[in-house]
């Protein structure tokens, strides 16, 4: 920018700018919400999805946030998904160069394995990971069974990490009404499970190559996690 602006109206650094620090963003309620929503699911472990149009501050919202971790406790790291057709394969290399691992030469699942087992790593080592991973939204089929994979932690005692997903919203239905009750039924209301059973609902729809989530998509995804009826009564 030219210095006629900054000189015309005594200004110490360029306004309107996409290079704004983390600390000068307008610090708006709905601001305040999404960073606390986000804080609580960083400490809580597992994942979190960050919805809406291109420009309106998802990024920025998670950079306010990460600047607000203590680096000697987290471990932050980002990822962008391509359009690709294989689109999980660059932000997992990355995540793994980041970490200082070897990348396996064409091998995809080894790549999961490996990055799976560095971040429980760190996580052992005191320092938390959080992933960003940006455009999610580009995901394909066997992007969502990849990161379906590298979640899978049932076997662990915790989670051993936070992935944030940062993405475009969807305007269509994904759920119907039906679906979206018994959803919010057998996961007794409560946010965590109601985020987990959501998610898996979606990739066995996507898997099944499905436009809207069906009640044998809830099935599915309820039995993956265990929740079960009597639970939810």
């Amino acid at each position: 920018m030219s210095t006629i602006v900054l000189n015309r109206f005594n200004l110490k650094r360029e306004p309107f700018s996409a290079e704004i620090e983390p600390h000068a963003l307008f610090s708006s309620q709905g601001f305040q919400q999404g960073r606390l929503r986000l804080e609580e699911a960083v400490h809580r472990r597992g994942l979190a999805l960050v919805a809406g149009e291109p420009g309106s501050g998802k990024t920025a919202l998670v950079r306010s946030l990460l600047t607000r971790l203590d680096s000697s406790s987290f471990r932050m790291l980002y990822g962008a998904v391509p359009v690709a057709k294989n689109s999980l394969h660059a932000p997992i290399e990355g995540l793994l160069l980041d970490l200082g691992e070897k990348v396996p030469f064409n091998n995809a699942p080894r790549a999961l394995a490996l990055l799976r087992e560095s971040l429980r790593r760190q996580d052992s080592q005191g320092r938390r990971p959080v992933l960003v991973l940006d455009d999610a939204h580009h995901l394909g089929e066997a992007g969502w069974l990849g990161l379906k994979t590298l979640t899978n932690c049932e076997m662990d005692s915790r989670m051993p990490f936070t992935m944030l997903l940062l993405g475009a919203g969807c305007e269509r239905l994904l759920f119907s009404r039906e679906v979206a009750r018994d959803l919010h039924r057998r996961a007794n209301g409560l946010p965590r499970k109601i985020n987990q059973l959501a998610y898996n609902c979606l990739t066995a729809a996507a898997l099944e190559g499905k436009e809207l989530v069906d009640q044998p998509c809830l099935e599915q995804a309820t039995s993956e996690l265990a929740f079960g009826t009597t639970e939810a009564r």
